[in-house]
């Protein structure tokens, strides 16, 4: 049987949209050749991929379990292309990485200048988000690279560390605990908090890391992103864990060291593994890694931040790091 590859990308777009229309939008098709295509893979495959009523197209369980192969398939065959692509000597191409908000803001754009001033023919794609996001679009080839919080819950990436960082306390210079430089992770009983929406780690961890220190934890509000939280911090809302890279450079926030215990996280690289990264990742990932040898961490480097030894550039391997995403240091 032999299935075209253009017939399997209006079947995903499709699904993604759930309607005919939509989906000629975005493969920039017209509508009758998408319908078409469809009922002729359809026919290919001899079973129906789409219940179709006049709210939409659904899944039918054939759709479902066509689905994500075809994602593959694609992802494959774009991989493919890039790859060839590559013996131009990268001036052409595309390089798509992610990162946390946190290091978007703080490594990142450095990096990227350097890169594409070198390289101005490959056109890079950012993804922000929680590391678990980033970790599962790694995961189904959506991304080649991200900079993310270790460890990775998943067998199918290998990470390289950079860096462990502090979490700190973030208030309003008008706080009552504005005063201090540093205090015990206990004194945060019954201070009002900002708490980052539920897909970010940190709001797992700062709710675990409450409980296991049999504090009360008040929240004042919960649900937003980086900027969101440190905005409302920053108004005198509440106080915020927050990681100290972003911490720092921001003017309405002041900065309060934790200890005992003192949380922490590990940043760095990751990628699926058992994939040779392409030319372009490789030479990403040695832009940054030149960057932090040659002229250390971007900007203000936060107290309690440690540079990790990296291991060789272009190889990635996993490594262990604690389980626990709130490490803790005595003081």
């Amino acid at each position: 049987m032999d299935i075209q590859l253009h017939r399997l990308k209006y079947f995903v777009a499709v699904a993604d949209t759930g309607n005919v229309t939509r989906a000629a939008a975005l493969v920039h098709i017209a509508q009758p050749s998408v319908s078409a295509q469809i009922l002729k893979l359809e026919a290919e495959l001899g079973v129906a991929l789409f219940h179709r009523d006049p709210t939409g197209m659904q899944l039918t369980e054939a759709g479902q379990t066509l689905l994500p192969l075809a994602r593959n398939v694609l992802s494959g065959a774009e991989e493919a292309v890039e790859r060839v692509r590559e013996l131009a000597g990268l001036r052409t191409g595309r390089l798509r990485i992610g990162a946390t908000p946190s290091l978007a803001r703080a490594l990142l754009p450095e990096a990227l200048v350097r890169f594409h001033r070198e390289h101005p023919g490959i056109s890079i794609e950012l993804t922000e988000g929680a590391s678990s996001d980033l970790a599962s679009e790694l995961e189904t080839g959506t991304l080649e690279l991200a900079l993310l919080k270790l460890p990775v819950k998943s067998k199918t990436l290998a990470t390289r560390p950079l860096a462990e960082e502090e979490l700190v306390c973030a208030v309003a210079h008008d706080h009552p605990l504005a005063s201090r430089r540093r205090m015990r992770f206990s004194d945060l009983h019954d201070i009002p908090m900002v708490m980052f929406g539920a897909s970010y780690s940190l709001h797992r961890e700062t709710v675990d890391a409450f409980a296991a220190a049999g504090l009360k934890l008040v929240i004042a509000s919960e649900g937003g992103d980086i900027d969101g939280v440190l905005a409302l911090a920053a108004a005198g809302l509440g106080a915020a864990i927050v990681p100290s890279i972003i911490a720092h450079g921001h003017r309405g926030i002041h900065v309060i060291r934790l200890t005992g215990p003192t949380p922490s996280r590990h940043i760095g690289f990751a990628q699926r593994s058992g994939r040779v990264p392409s030319h372009a990742a490789r030479e990403f990932t040695a832009q940054i890694l030149s960057l932090l040898s040659t002229s250390g961490w971007p900007g203000r480097r936060p107290e309690g931040f440690k540079m990790l030894a990296p291991r060789p550039a272009g190889q990635p391997a996993s490594v262990p790091v604690p389980n626990s995403q709130l490490a803790r240091h005595k003081p």
